[in-house]
Parts: C-alpha cells; structure tokens; sequence
C-alpha cells in the first residue's frame, strides 16, 4: 500500500429500526446508535451493536431529542445544563447496553436537530460538549460554528464529519432538507463531493443515512470509487499517523 495513501472513515446513523442495519453494517467503520429517544429502542440499538461487534465496527452513541413524532429533526428550546443532561443519559443508557455485551464507545454524534443546533448556538454546543468531556467521548461533528472553538476550550476531540450526499452553504453547513436539491442523487455529483471533502476539507469521517433508501447503493458507490481512487475506508480509532 503507499505511503501516502488517503484514509477516511465511514459512520453510518444506525439503530434506528429502519430495516438498512444489517445491509449497511459490513461496509462501514463506524456507527452512531441511536439512543432511543426519536427513534428505535434498546432491542434496535442492541442488534446493531452486536453486528458492529460481529463485523468489527466501531460503535459511537448518537444522542437526540426526544420526539418520536419528528424523529428528533425539529429544534427545541433547552438551557445547556438540560442539553448536557439529556445527552450524558442517553450515551450512558447506550453504554450499559454495549458494555453488557463488551463493546466500547469512544465517541459521540448528536442526532438531527441537536447536531445542527450545536453547530450554531453556543447553548447548545456547550451542553454537549461538555457532557463529551464528562463522558471521556470524542465529538464526531462537522468543523463549522461555535462547537469548534468550545471543543477546543473543554479539550474535547473532534473527528471532523463530512456528508456526500447533501449540498452546502458557503459558509460549510449543510443545505436544509427543506430546500429544494438539498440532497444529491446523480452518482457523479456524489463521487466529486467525495473527492472534494477528502482532498480539500480534511474532512474524518463520511456519513450516510441509515435511514435513506438508497443508504446500501451508496456505500457500495463509496466502497467502488475508494478503490479506484487510492483512498482506504478505516475507522479514525484505527489510525496511526
């Protein structure tokens, strides 16, 4: 393998008991769990664990609001101490489950509407990061707003997230799935933001949705283009650089 060969992890949004874990699990490196707060329940979140176990993935918590209406994507109005609470009971709950079956989580993922929330509200990023530190997790999120600058202050890791199919603003957030071409579907826009993300973003971890129909096709797609590319699909607990 050469030296200078690109690494990059692959996180999926799994646990959510929408039918895609067992397809998506062999091809990625990581997965964030849901909690069972906006989606899934322990007896979800537990198979996806014990197939993270069985195909060596990573396993990270993936905290939300709770609100099963909206599958925790609509914002809410919470103080940082509730935002730090929420989230250190949730991950909490999710590593009693792991740990009962011998798997260990390094990291968290806010989920929906909290992870955008704690990209541009200082409330927000700071409840949850510091129940990251409370926690001993690392951050998994993407590198835009204040979240980045409190993570630095509370010492807490960031693995620095990228999303292949979904369009940005200039200012590196995500388009919002309320606009119109937020998502990208054409396979060629889809490679050229991979290459984007990894070459130019120094971007960690790729994301799909678990809960996208095409979740399977797409991981595929990533798994085809990385071998033509040079790139390797490695979990970031699994680098030494």
């Amino acid at each position: 393998m050469p030296l200078n060969r690109k690494r990059f992890d692959l996180n999926a949004d799994l646990g959510e008991g929408c039918g895609q874990d067992e397809g998506l699990m062999p091809l990625v490196s990581s997965a964030s769990i849901a909690t069972g707060a906006y989606a899934g329940d322990d007896s979800t979140a537990l198979a996806a664990i014990l197939m993270a176990r069985q195909h060596a993935v990573v396993v990270g918590a993936h905290p939300g609001f709770p609100d099963f209406e909206n599958f925790g994507r609509v914002a809410q109005e919470m103080s940082a101490g509730e935002v730090e609470r929420m989230v250190i009971e949730q991950c909490r709950h999710l590593q009693r489950l792991a740990g009962a079956v011998g798997v260990f989580l390094p990291y968290l993922k806010p989920h929906g509407a909290l992870y955008h929330q704690t990209l541009m509200q200082p409330t927000y990023a700071l409840g949850v990061v510091r129940a990251a530190a409370r926690l001993s997790m690392a951050l998994m999120i993407q590198p835009v707003g204040v979240v980045v600058g409190i993570a630095q202050s509370h010492g807490v890791s960031l693995v620095r997230e990228g999303f292949l199919d979904r369009r940005y603003n200039a200012d590196g957030t995500l388009v919002a799935r309320s606009r119109p071409n937020a998502m990208l579907t054409d396979p060629d826009e889809i490679r050229d933001q991979l290459v984007h993300l990894i070459d130019n973003r120094m971007i960690d971890s790729l994301c799909i949705h678990g809960d996208s129909p095409h979740a399977c096709q797409l991981a595929r797609w990533v798994h085809g283009w990385a071998d033509e590319l040079g790139y390797e699909i490695r979990s970031v607990w699994q680098r030494v650089d």
